[in-house]
Parts: C-alpha cells; sequence; structure tokens
C-alpha cells in the first residue's frame, strides 16, 4: 500500500507543477514568443507547454528523487498517469476555491456601492 501511495503521489507531483505553471505563466510565455517573427500562436502554444512539462518533470524529477531514499516507487505508467490527473485535479480544486471566493468579494463590494448609491 506504502508503494501505491509513493509512487502515486510523486506523479502528483508532476501533475501539480504542470498545472501552476500552465495556469501562472503560460499566456505570458506565449505573448513573449509571438513577439518573435514567423512564429505564430500554434508553435507558441506548443513552445510553452513544452517549457511547462520539461520544468515540472525537473523539479518532480528532482523530489522524486530525494524521495526515494526514504520510499520506494513502482514504476507503472498506468499509476503515473493517474498520480498526474489527481495532481491536475489538485489544482483545478484550489483554483475553482479562488475563483469562488474572488467572485464573492467582488459582489460583494458590487452590492456595497449599489447600498451606498441608493442613499443618495
Amino acid at each position: 500500500m506504502n508503494l501505491l501511495i509513493s509512487t502515486l503521489l510523486s506523479s502528483a507531483i508532476f501533475g501539480i507543477i504542470d498545472s501552476i505553471f500552465y495556469l501562472i505563466g503560460e499566456n505570458d510565455v506565449q505573448i513573449i514568443f509571438l513577439k518573435v517573427p514567423y512564429i505564430d500562436m500554434k508553435i507558441a502554444e506548443i513552445l510553452s507547454g513544452g517549457i511547462s512539462s520539461a520544468l515540472a518533470m525537473f523539479v518532480s524529477l528532482y523530489v522524486a528523487k530525494h524521495l526515494e531514499t526514504q520510499y520506494k516507487f513502482k514504476y507503472n505508467p498506468l499509476l503515473h498517469s493517474i498520480g498526474i490527473l489527481l495532481g491536475c485535479f489538485v489544482v483545478i480544486l484550489f483554483y475553482l476555491v479562488y475563483r469562488g471566493i474572488k467572485n464573492y468579494m467582488k459582489e460583494k463590494r458590487i452590492k456595497k456601492r449599489v447600498r451606498f448609491s441608493d442613499d443618495f
């Protein structure tokens, strides 16, 4: 059981890192690439996705290498795929919570403005 959890955890780390890179910086990187001659949106998407995956792979393998000293991993493509998806879903869940809080605060400010404008 510990083998299964450690394998899923190492793959989930990759999914989390890759999703965070995509969420935070991929659009900014694409804008930079679009300024280069002969690069259109498709090429910019491929380049930014490749950079995102490479950075995520680098960080997750670095973490996994340090975890291997304490835990054993099972190298199974199905388990790694499931772990990556779990990591993606974790980021999606946190993003949905963040977006919900942000929208709630925005609506609260709008209602406050409407209430004050009704006084005048």
